[in-house]
């Protein structure tokens, strides 16, 4: 199963907040290590956010239900 960026986008965020750097600071490191650095909204985001907390849940995400479950009934 292959790791998205948004995945990783927040490891690397966490691991820089662990060594203790600020908001401001990790956008610039993602500039200096050549990668394109995310807004500052997603920056917050992941810098907010525990690191047990899951980054894909959305409270706003639909639930998908297989149309198998409605056949037969």
């Amino acid at each position: 199963m292959a790791v998205s960026k948004r995945i990783i986008m927040k490891q690397n965020i966490q691991e820089l907040k662990e060594i203790g750097l600020t908001k401001i600071q990790i956008i610039h490191q993602f500039s200096e290590d050549k990668e394109p650095p995310p807004s500052r909204s997603s920056v917050a985001k992941y810098y907010n956010m525990d690191e047990s907390e899951p980054s894909g849940d959305s409270p706003f995400e639909k639930e998908r239900h297989s149309t198998q479950n409605r056949i037969g009934q």
